[in-house]
């Protein structure tokens, strides 16, 4: 009785997110409707070119859906035409090599000599190690649901399905694609990009969605931001997920917590953003009937327009970026190939005078110069020696403008080297300056305090932190006008907290600091503590009585 419950319920919870993306999908089909209603003619007049230049052009048989780029070759799905493979080798003048007809396909991902596309029939592996002959080697039947998407990491292809969610198959044998997990409860899943254990999902209902994909057979929810209008597209870099929004435009979030995702910075885009593709601090951007947007992400709170494309009586779709060049498939004009032309993001200026300081046994404060006024974060490389070993590298990241870090958690008595460096979206500085330090071997006492016990006696307490100390050495200083100070040492055994300092002077303040020590090194000192003894009373002064 329960387990029919709870399938009833899932169904139901089910039915109601297809409705949700129903509604969703009828207001996009009226606001479509009404940008076709206003347009004035089928041949609308297409703006300036900015900062882009039209490399080359090839006009596809069907209406073009996806594009990836690998090595000289474009690999185009387009509708009524299937897969069309374009040797780019010279980008002014493309031509056809070989095509493979499949219904309905949308995106594809390319990998090795194997075409992975996303069809409305599910996934379908092609072999094109001939471009000018490719061959089926294997399909995937997601049983009558579309299949939008797909990424593809070691042997794995991560498929978006219509109502059905991420689809995660084992493609270690083309030839027979097997499901190894799915992740069923997003049922407007759209597009993904795979980074590391994580898959970032843009769901159609206005959200992007991580997903844990670390065990593939069984997929968890990390964390999800609700963007603002329909997320279509998502790529990630670094600790950047850049969203392509559709009315919404361009939004950055910071994923560095996945299980938080934040706002970083957005960019308002004329049109519909469609797709994103972001290279050397550069984010692409497909508008629909705006062409493509060209949007300096350098700075990830304050993107900037630097350059756009219209391309006239179509709909730029999907785009791909290979070394300079951009591939933009354009619905109804085919495959466009530009090259951007205007100013580059710059890299930030190299952090310097780095220095490194013990605290205690197990942290060190790192302190550096910043350079730059253009960098979204900065990068600390940790390094330490293991005779007989590699190195261990540690790599610790940090937001824009800091200039200390206090690196925590680290073994005593060990030897450090610190390099830092910043980045941003065109890419990563020099190094600073390198610099080594040594933890603690021996954790210094703490929190010292001096009070007095008698009028010419004080008594000292600390928190002793080390387990290896053979004594505490006890530095009691006199302030002298005139002279210098007095300075006294005691030595007390380890394991000790509590000292009485006796036969003092009185009316006299006295500082103290305390600090442990071994047969081989000695800690940092304490805090400083300081009481003032009670000073001699004065006599009473004697009165004559009459």
């Amino acid at each position: 009785m329960f387990r029919r419950r709870s399938a009833i319920l899932r169904l139901l919870r089910r039915a109601i997110g297809v409705f949700a993306v129903l509604l969703r999908l009828l207001r996009r089909a009226i606001w479509f409707a009404v940008v076709l209603l206003m347009a004035p003619s089928p041949v609308r007049p297409a703006q300036p070119p900015w900062n882009v230049e039209l490399v080359g052009q090839y006009r596809t048989p069907g209406l073009p859906y996806g594009v990836f780029v690998s090595g000289t070759l474009a690999y185009v799905t387009a509708w009524e035409s299937g897969l069309l493979i374009i040797d780019v080798s010279d980008p002014s003048s493309p031509t056809l090599r070989g095509a493979y007809d499949t219904a309905f396909p949308y995106k594809v991902h390319v990998s090795g000599t194997l075409a992975y596309i996303a069809t409305a029939g599910g996934l379908q592996i092609v072999d094109a190690s001939d471009p000018s002959s490719p061959t089926l080697r294997g399909v995937y039947d997601t049983r009558a649901y579309t299949a939008y998407d797909v990424d593809i990491s070691a042997n794995l292809a991560y498929v978006t399905v219509w109502g059905r969610g991420l689809q995660i198959v084992d493609v270690s044998n083309p030839s027979s694609p097997t499901l190894r997990g799915s992740y069923d409860w997003l049922v407007d899943a759209y597009r993904v990009f795979v980074s590391g254990n994580l898959a970032y999902v843009a769901a159609f209902g206005s959200r992007l969605k991580i997903i844990d994909v670390g065990n593939p057979a069984s997929p968890q929810p990390r964390g999800s931001y609700d963007t603002l209008g329909y997320a279509e597209d998502v790529y990630v870099s670094g600790d950047l997920a850049y969203v392509a929004e559709g009315g919404s435009g361009l939004q950055i979030l910071d994923v560095s917590n996945p299980s938080s995702p934040t706002l970083r910075g957005s960019y308002s885009t004329a049109g519909q953003a469609s797709d994103v593709f972001v290279s050397g601090g550069l984010a692409y951007v497909t508008e629909w009937f705006k062409g493509l947007r060209i949007v300096d992400v350098s700075d990830p709170a304050s993107p900037q327009l630097r350059g756009s494309y219209d391309t006239p009586r179509g709909t730029a779709y999907a785009v791909y970026v290979s070394g300079n060049l951009a591939y933009v498939a354009d619905r109804y004009t085919g495959l466009w190939i530009f090259r951007y032309t205007g100013p580059l993001p710059v890299a930030p200026a190299a952090p310097s005078s780095l220095t490194a300081t013990a605290r205690d046994p197990n942290s060190v404060y790192l302190t550096w110069r910043d350079n730059s006024t253009n960098e979204a974060g900065f990068t600390i490389q940790r390094r330490r020696p293991r005779p007989g070993w590699a190195d261990e590298i540690t790599t610790i990241t940090l937001p824009a403008n800091s200039t200390v870090y206090l690196n925590a958690n680290l073994v005593r008595d060990t030897l450090y080297y610190y390099r830092v460096r910043a980045f941003n979206g065109a890419g990563a500085s020099a190094w600073s300056n390198e610099t080594s330090v040594r933890t603690f071997p021996i954790a210094a006492p703490s929190t010292l305090a001096a009070t007095v016990a008698l009028p010419n006696q004080i008594r000292l307490t600390w928190r002793d932190n080390s387990d290896n100390e053979a004594g505490f050495t006890i530095q009691r200083r006199r302030p002298r006008p005139g002279l210098a100070d007095e300075i006294t040492t005691i030595t007390v055994a380890a394991n000790c907290a509590v000292y009485l300092n006796t036969n003092l002077a009185r009316g006299t303040r006295y500082y103290y600091r305390v600090r442990a020590f071994n047969s081989v090194v000695v800690s940092a000192w304490s805090n400083e503590a300081s009481a003032r003894t009670t000073p001699t009373a004065a006599r009473p002064a004697w009165t004559r009585y009459k």
